[in-house]
């Protein structure tokens, strides 16, 4: 993982005021960061914050994805193989867990008696910690036990960026890889990524590519222009995706749509149209979710009107 320090995170200064409270009064106390929870919309930055903490702390990070753990077997070998590393290294551990309120009430149970007691409990009998900071990671905190909640002292919130923060970001970034850009490129970059760093980064890569495929090193407005076409995104910073969505509810002609149904149309996963595809189109007024489905808004009809009429067929 690319090491990040918080002189390098753009934005978030209440993050990384508390991350800094936390981690001098755990040096002063002589004792190991409380677990920490972090929660806020996809792509804004958690694993980035988490991996800036361990760092400004000086542990060692061990990650795991909350979505390949199987079994409470499986998630204490991953806590006890990140103790041994963080040992092996001279260091205390971040135990970072990615989207935790994947993980069932079950495996969320199996972290008490280690947060709590610093031990595990096995076959063999009860098996002593060296002391750890827990990370935790997610889009849904809605989702996850109260009881195991409550064990998060210290939760903060990361919030979408300003159009100003992620020009800064970009602007940063372009400098590292030998690149300049104006103004309003930046700005037509942001304003399609809704307050979304990693959607930013993610189009500013590709501008990159087009610059040196086009032998320039100054990103202009016609080169996201062209880059934005090339991918289907357009003015707004919807994708072909979004728009296929939309056109299927265009086509149902006032009927809501059940998400199974949608799917199905699609040929996408239920999870790739809330967590994806969905927020987006909520978040904008195209659509409304109801107790019957799925349906466009008269703002989504409004934007339909201005798109091609072969997205409709």
């Amino acid at each position: 993982m690319k090491i990040v320090t918080f002189d390098k995170l753009v934005g978030l200064e209440t993050v990384k005021r508390s991350a800094k409270i936390c981690i001098d009064s755990a040096m002063k106390r002589r004792t190991v960061m409380p677990p920490i929870l972090l929660w806020g919309p996809p792509g804004t930055g958690k694993t980035t914050v988490a991996n800036a903490v361990a760092n400004e702390a000086g542990y060692h990070i061990h990650c795991i994805q909350a979505d390949a753990i199987g079994s409470r077997k499986h998630l204490l070998e991953s806590l006890s193989n990140g103790i041994a590393e963080a040992k092996a290294n001279d260091r205390k551990l971040v135990f970072f867990i990615d989207e935790i309120h994947q993980l069932s009430g079950r495996l969320q149970e199996a972290l008490f008696y280690p947060l709590t007691h610093g031990k595990v409990m096995g076959r063999e009998g009860v098996t002593d910690l060296e002391p750890f900071t827990l990370i935790a990671a997610t889009t849904r905190s809605d989702m996850l036990d109260s009881a195991f909640l409550s064990r998060f002292p210290e939760k903060w919130q990361l919030e979408r960026y300003t159009d100003e923060q992620i020009r800064l970001m970009l602007h940063r970034w372009l400098q590292s890889e030998g690149y300049y850009a104006n103004h309003q490129a930046l700005q037509d970059i942001a304003k399609r990524c809704f307050g979304i760093p990693r959607d930013a980064m993610s189009l500013a890569r590709k501008c990159r590519d087009y610059l040196l495929h086009v032998n320039d090193i100054t990103l202009e407005q016609k080169h996201v222009a062209a880059v934005c076409d090339m991918n289907g995104i357009d003015d707004t910073g919807l994708t072909t995706a979004h728009r296929s969505y939309l056109a299927a509810l265009y086509r149902a002609q006032g009927v809501p749509l059940r998400l199974t149904d949608l799917a199905i149309s699609l040929e996408l996963h239920r999870n790739v149209l809330t967590e994806t595809i969905e927020p987006l189109l909520i978040r904008l007024g195209f659509v409304r979710v109801t107790t019957k489905g799925r349906e466009l808004t008269p703002a989504g009809y409004s934007h339909l009107a201005t798109q091609d009429v072969e997205v409709l067929k």
